[in-house]
């Protein structure tokens, strides 16, 4: 597990707390939904590289840190296509 401290009176830490008094959620559950956001985000912007041919598959895995399998196993689960060609 990763846990992440993040100050209250940080602008992000200030977004977490009003986003979750909007919403009705505890602040650690819309930071991990931010975070996933962030992270899926993330993934579809690098996806968009690799269709263009700008970055292999193997690179997409590097950015991200994972393994090819693990990667082609995300983009599975994102509905994302795992070849470009």
């Amino acid at each position: 597990m990763i846990q992440v401290q993040i100050d209250e009176n940080d602008p992000m830490g200030q977004f977490i707390i009003h986003k979750a008094q909007q919403i009705g959620k505890a602040p650690a559950e819309v930071a991990t939904e931010f975070a996933r956001e962030t992270f899926e985000n993330t993934v579809r912007d690098l996806h968009k590289r690799f269709m263009a041919g700008e970055i292999t598959q193997g690179v997409f895995a590097d950015i991200l840190g994972i393994e090819r399998i693990d990667l082609i196993h995300l983009l599975d689960d994102l509905g994302l296509q795992a070849t470009n060609v």
